[in-house]
Parts: structure tokens; sequence; C-alpha cells
């Protein structure tokens, strides 16, 4: 069951639903005024407080695509980071292939403080992000370079649920994986 919470913008609206147990603890924190992101404060759903950001970026090449919204985010990354938890999850437009980890995965559990009785009944493969796509292309290197500067991992094709980063879009033109899960390590 969820609660619907409606948020006002210019002559639209935009529709946020909620789990009904969250729904007193979540407000909308920031909405960007070029409709590219929303911030959703989950205040008491969680331990600590957990700041979601729905990003859309505009594909790379078009009029109004901007690559200085990745600093814009990282600037707002920072802010959500010293209040909370930070979560970001959207259309980035971006194609990162597979081999594109810019930290040691090898320490990743260490610094995700994963328990070493968990750790070692991971698969060796696990903590190394996986992606189907082999492409790399559109907003990869700022986009890439975002992540390592907010110190973000992205964590398509390293999760349960994901272990083999699967495509997140699939049109008549093909496959790829543009959209995007984000998350502090805490």
């Amino acid at each position: 069951m969820t609660t619907q919470g409606v948020v006002r913008k210019h002559s639209g609206s935009i529709v946020i639903l909620v789990r009904e147990t969250w729904a007193n603890s979540t407000v909308v924190w920031k909405i960007a005024r070029d409709g590219t992101r929303i911030w959703l404060h989950l205040g008491n759903a969680f331990q600590r407080p957990l700041f979601l950001c729905i990003v859309y970026v505009a594909p790379q090449g078009l009029p109004y695509a901007d690559s200085s919204l990745f600093e814009h985010i990282c600037q707002e990354v920072g802010k959500a980071m010293s209040l909370g938890g930070v979560l970001l999850a959207g259309d980035f437009n971006v194609r990162t292939c597979t081999n594109t980890n810019f930290i040691d995965c090898s320490q990743l559990a260490d610094m995700l403080l994963v328990p070493q009785a968990i750790e070692d009944t991971l698969p060796n493969d696990m903590l190394e992000r996986q992606n189907r796509d082999t492409v790399m292309a559109g907003w990869h290197r700022e986009f890439l370079d975002f992540c390592k500067t907010a110190g973000l991992f992205i964590l398509n094709g390293r999760t349960p649920g994901d272990i083999s980063g699967e495509y997140t879009c699939l049109s008549n033109k093909g496959f790829s994986t543009v959209d995007y899960f984000l998350t502090t390590a805490d």
C-alpha cells in the first residue's frame, strides 16, 4: 500500500509515491529549477536520514544538454552527505561499459564494512562491477569523474539482484545501460 504525495511546480505537477510506512517522514528537500532532479529527505524511515535524488540527464549533443549538471549534483551530494546517507537513481544517459571501476575493488568490502563472515560467502566477482553493456558513450567521462569526486559507488552490476549488470534500456535501437543507482559507502 502506498500513499501519494503531490508537489506542484509551475503549471505541472510531480507525483511522488511513497511507501505508507515512510510517508510521514518523507519530504521534498530540493527541486532543481531546470527539472533535472528532485531530492527527497527520508527522515525517520531509517536509522540515519537518507537523501534520495531522482535524476534525469539529457543526452549529450542535445541543445539543452549541459555537462555542468554533474558539478551541480556533486555540490548537492556534498550537502546531503553532511546530513545523512545519499542514494541517486535515474537516467544519466551515459554508457560506462565494464572496465570503468575507479576504486580498488579488492578493498571494497573493507570500505563498506562488510563483516568477514559475509564477505567469505560472496562470489569472487561480486565486488567487481559487471555490465552487460560493453559500450562507453555519452557523458561517460563527466559521469565517472562525478562519481569519483562525490565518493559515489555505482550499484548496477555489483549488488544482489543485479550481479551481471543487466541492461536498463531496451528499445528498437538495441539494448544499453543508461540508468544507474549510485550511493555513498555508508
